[in-house]
């Protein structure tokens, strides 16, 4: 099993359209995932689809442990038909988010404008290389306001995929 280091954010305002500059530097793709009950960690099945990088396209498998900063993590590429016969058994626990890839520097940030029940929140995510890494990184200036979350599990995805979770009843307020 591999390892994922990794820090979350939430965005406080809305993504400003200037984050996106050259429209060929940013990736799109919207994600339907949902989870599967099991009573350690969380496995996850996953559909990418690739706005204009339909090559791109996939559906995974992933488990992940741990919590916070750095986590187990696995994941193998599934067919369609497999994901299409496992989609029933998280039909209780799934989420759709439209996720922006943007380089930012040496890294690459993911921003993850939720859907439906979700709708209005926004997270940014970044993988690092090592945990030295992971506490040297400073928010681009458009982000200065966002909070981490890195060590918050009510804002796991696992956790937001469940039904009657909805943004004003996460934050506490319409966004």
């Amino acid at each position: 099993m591999g390892q994922e280091i990794e820090r979350k954010f939430l965005l406080l305002k809305p993504i400003p359209q200037s984050v996106f500059g050259r429209v060929s530097a940013v990736r799109v793709c919207s994600i339907w995932q949902g989870y599967l009950p099991v009573t350690v960690g969380e496995l996850r099945i996953r559909s990418a689809v690739f706005k204009n990088y339909p090559d791109l396209d996939t559906c995974t498998l992933t488990s992940k442990n741990g919590e916070g900063l750095i986590r187990e993590e696995m994941e193998v590429k599934i067919p369609r038909a497999i994901f299409d016969q496992m989609e029933p058994l998280v039909r209780d626990s799934f989420l759709k988010k439209k996720r922006y890839s943007v380089p930012f520097g040496k890294y690459l940030l993911e921003l993850d404008k939720y859907q439906d029940a979700l709708g209005g929140l926004y997270i940014m995510e970044c993988e690092f290389s090592s945990v030295e890494d992971a506490k040297e990184f400073v928010l681009p200036v458009w982000a200065a306001s966002a909070v981490d979350i890195t060590e918050d599990n009510k804002f796991k995805n696992k956790n937001l995929a469940r039904k009657n979770i909805t943004t004003e009843l996460l934050l506490g307020r319409k966004y």
